[in-house]
Formats: structure tokens, sequence, C-alpha cells
């Protein structure tokens, strides 16, 4: 039975030499259709950026590329595909850093009144570890299914969390072996002005402080949706 699943890739561009305008032109006109080409592969793609457009953010550009099933990254055809850089002067991996990540999906919630739609324009990322030992990772799973994302379905403008565990990194990704979070949730939300004080509530009660005061890793960042390519149907 087929596992979806999603890549994952933060990525800043390192060369000069080329803007953001042209990477996206790559990544519109010739990536995401060189991808939906792979046999029984990805049909729809998502590019959005950081909130924080400062140098802090540790990324400043996102894409999203659900997998009907994450074994097609073990595949063959998945592999030996071959990607062209055109209209870039060299390849991508020599002009930007990406931090490359493939998750297995765990969760996907809707709340009471599921939206139609496949992408909110306000996706929030956060990535954990909880604390250590299984009894640990089962409070965690827990405190996601029976607390925390009923909550968050009643913060206005609530769309879908989707949440996924680590499966593995590849070998040309900028991120090492254990530095990334086994956790990652994701927020979608139809408006950028996500009530900050009802976020507030959501992890004000005593079982978010445990779970998250606990975390061996913590992270979170706003991503706004500025692409959405392929399959109506599809969502994260």
């Amino acid at each position: 039975m087929p596992s979806p699943g999603i890549i994952y890739v933060g990525f800043h561009i390192t060369d000069p030499a080329i803007s953001q305008d042209l990477l996206n032109r790559w990544y519109y006109e010739t990536h995401f259709p060189e991808i939906f080409a792979i046999p029984n592969g990805p049909q729809a793609g998502f590019r959005l950026k950081n909130e924080n457009e400062n140098e802090s953010a540790t990324f400043h550009n996102l894409t999203l590329v659900p997998l009907p099933d994450v074994a097609l990254v073990d595949s063959p055809d998945f592999k030996n595909a071959k990607y062209t850089y055109d209209p870039l002067p060299k390849s991508h991996l020599e002009l930007a850093e990406f931090d490359i990540r493939f998750y297995e999906k765990i969760q996907t919630f809707e709340g009471q009144i599921p939206k139609g739609g496949r992408i909110g324009k306000c996706v929030i990322a956060v990535a954990m570890d909880p604390a250590e030992g299984d009894e640990a990772e089962k409070d965690f799973d827990a405190w996601y299914r029976l607390q925390h994302l009923d909550m968050l379905s009643m913060v206005s403008g609530y769309r879908r969390s989707t949440r996924y565990k680590l499966k593995e990194l590849p070998s040309y990704s900028a991120a090492k072996p254990g530095s990334v979070p086994k956790y990652l949730a994701l927020h979608e939300y139809d408006s950028l002005n996500v009530p900050v004080e009802q976020i507030k509530l959501c992890l004000g009660t005593e079982w978010s402080k445990k779970v998250i005061a606990g975390s061996r890793s913590f992270s979170r960042d706003v991503w706004i949706t500025i692409h959405e390519q392929g399959d109506e149907e599809v969502r994260l």
C-alpha cells in the first residue's frame, strides 16, 4: 500500500550571477515539468518564500513536492531521472545551497469543517525532536492528535495541518544526518495575518508547555505561498 510523503527543499542562492527571478523561472519552466514526468511520480509542486527576509532566516525559499508514495525516492526512475538547468548558466546545485529532505506523511487534519483548495496562502512549518525515549514520542504524538491540532483548528483562517516523519536525507543535500529534526508539521492558513494571540493560547496549555520545553530541537518558519503548479487536486 502506498505511503504518501513530501520532498521538502529549503534553499538560498549562493552565486550572485543569478537572480531570484531566474531561479524561479527554472523551477516553473524546467524543473517542475521534469519532476512531473517521472513515472508514477509527483504531479504537483509548490514554491514559497520566507516571511523573514533578513539574513537571520535559515533559508529564504522553500519548495514542497507531494509524493504519492515516499518509496518513489528509492526507485530507479527517481534516482536516475535526468534534470536539465536551462535557462540557468550551470547546475542549480552549483548556484544555491539546497537542504533537501524526504518525509513520510503520518497525519492529515482538517478540523470539523474541511476546506477546499490545495494549499494555504500561509504555511507555518514546525520541525521538532521530542524528548528522548519511546514514552516521550508517544506523548508528543498524543499531544498533536488529542489537543494541539483541535485547538489550532479554531484559529481564524485555519485550513489544515499535515504531519510528517523524516525518511532520509539524500547525499546531495546540504543538511547533514543528525542535524534535522525527526518530525515536521505544516500548518496552513488562508491569510498571512494569522492571529498571534490565538496561537499563543494554543501554545499556553500545560501539555503544550511540557512538550515544547522538553523537545531536543525546535524550529518554526512562516512561509508565504508564491506559486502552485500541476494537478489541482493534489494537496500537501
